[in-house]
């Protein structure tokens, strides 16, 4: 006898998924079936905090008392959001307990009690983690108050307890040198480590020093505050020291945020960090996802970084100086890496711009319509590429395009290096300029995105652009069948009509 749809998990696990809470608390009282499955969910994300109250009656409405206890092994995130009762700092034997958040409070408290309360906050937060240890992998404190929070050792400890943590994110907290060395050791444990706004403090010593190959933290994001280099004792050079121990590290964000982003003291941080990263010996050998956005360096800076790198495969610098020393540092003859490719493990030595997969050059005033058709015409594994202007006298004194992989590019396309004085018919080598332009579109057979106005750029509204006619070579574009997007914005000189509209959508 089969079962009952409504008695098989999977497909009720499928019916929950599109249900509100209120409704899966419902379903718990239909059958035993029901019971198993959406006593799960209900119970899967505990958030106590403000909001979780009822406020007629100022009672709080995520579960205490009876009910907790006994539902307490179905929980697997418990996110503190201005609240922290001791109940649940107490909690022992949730043994699905998995992720541990925890936020400040709405309200401020003086200054002169805020570190006494912290203490007593992170140190029951410690216990909680301690006690489930076995268990928790995802770590996020995130405690911006009027002062930045400085953690107690005992913190540290707990986190260096659980031995498959995998993410950790720290925002907003001030870590003291006396307690880098347990710090380092929680680091090396996390898979994906997030520092927003974290200052080291008075780190001097260098013997804090942990095993290269059993450091674990693939993906690494530093974001700094553009003031953030007041503080006494804190300086980008700690940051990169930090970043240094981690051999295994792969995909590295550093990231200034603030209103004073282009003032002087966050170039100088953000060149601090670089040069100190790239200090020989260079030890992040697997680095290959790069993202320095927005960092004001100098090209010759930049350059120095990327001749470093011998795996990049994804590399995003936009709003930075990059210009021509750095793309040289890119296409560099002397630089090559080991690819394995094919279902029998082949390897193959390539340069490094042609395993970049991943490239983003939009806002970068260094760089012009020739770097941009360089890139297009050598870097074959392309398959995202965002940039700035290119004209269709760059694409048309270049050669053909090599990256015929692309699924997505977003470009500023325009057709001529002047700006546009008034209407008219084309002459004969602007019409031959468009049609190598749609020619060198239309062997990227893999696109599904594609934009051509792109960018902040200055001339925008007065810059002719592609001129988007069946006529002026439209039609080629048929070949593209996997494009979903074509995008052109804030631009008078397409010229598309009825006709070219009717062709896209049949």
């Amino acid at each position: 006898m089969s079962a009952h749809p409504f008695d098989i998990p999977e497909i009720l696990d499928l019916i929950g998924k599109s249900l509100s809470y209120k409704d899966q608390v419902n379903c718990l009282r239909v059958s035993k079936a029901f019971y198993s499955v959406f006593i799960l969910d209900v119970w899967r994300t505990i958030s106590v905090g403000p909001k979780s109250h009822n406020y007629v009656s100022r009672k709080p409405i995520y579960p205490t008392g009876w009910a907790l206890e006994r539902n307490k092994e179905y929980i697997q995130v418990i996110e503190f959001q201005g609240e922290y009762p001791y109940e649940y700092f107490g909690l022992h034997g949730c043994r699905r307990l998995q992720t541990l958040i925890i936020r400040p409070p709405v309200i401020h408290l003086r200054i002169d009690l805020q570190a006494m309360w912290e203490k007593d906050v992170f140190i029951a937060f410690a216990n909680l983690t301690s006690a489930h240890a076995s268990t928790v992998r995802n770590i996020t404190i995130d405690f911006y108050m009027d002062l930045m929070a400085c953690p107690p050792r005992e913190l540290w400890i707990a986190l260096n307890k659980c031995p498959i943590l995998n993410q950790l994110h720290l925002t907003t907290l001030v870590v003291l040198g006396e307690h880098m060395s347990t710090l380092l050791q929680v680091c090396s444990k996390a898979q994906s480590l997030v520092l927003e706004f974290v200052i080291i403090q008075d780190w001097t010593s260098e013997s804090d020093e942990i095993h290269a190959d059993h450091c674990r933290p693939r993906n690494v994001k530093i974001i700094r505050a553009a003031d953030g280099v007041g503080y006494k004792g804190s300086n980008s050079q700690n940051q990169a020291k930090l970043i240094r121990r981690f051999h295994n590290l792969q995909s590295l964000e550093y990231r200034i945020k603030g209103d004073s982003l282009h003032s002087r003291e966050p170039g100088v941080s953000a060149t601090d960090f670089i040069e100190t990263l790239t200090e020989d010996p260079w030890l992040l050998r697997k680095l290959e996802d790069l993202n320095i956005k927005s960092a004001q360096v100098q090209d010759e800076i930049i350059a120095g970084f990327l001749d470093k790198i011998r795996n990049l495969k994804a590399l995003n610098v936009s709003d930075t100086p990059f210009g021509p020393m750095s793309l040289q540092a890119l296409f560099n003859e002397n630089t090559s890496t080991l690819v394995t490719f094919g279902p029998a493990n082949c390897q193959q030595r390539r340069k490094v711009w042609e395993s970049i997969a991943i490239l983003d050059l939009r806002n970068c005033r260094n760089v012009t319509g020739d770097m941009i058709q360089r890139v297009l015409e050598s870097c074959s594994g392309l398959t995202q590429f965002l940039a700035g202007k290119i004209t269709t006298i760059d694409i048309a004194r270049g050669n053909d395009w090599a990256c015929r992989n692309m699924t997505t590019m977003k470009i500023y396309l325009a057709t001529e290096r002047g700006l546009h004085r008034g209407k008219g018919g084309e002459n004969s080598e602007c019409s031959r300029q468009q049609r190598i332009a749609y020619s060198r579109l239309a062997t990227l057979t893999k696109l599904r995105v594609l934009n051509l106005t792109e960018g902040n750029i200055p001339e925008i509204g007065r810059m002719k652009t592609l001129d988007l006619r069946l006529v002026a070579g439209l039609r080629m574009l048929s070949m593209l069948k996997e494009l979903r997007e074509l995008m052109f914005l804030r631009d008078s000189y397409q010229h598309m009509g009825v006709t070219e509209a009717r062709w896209i959508t049949k």
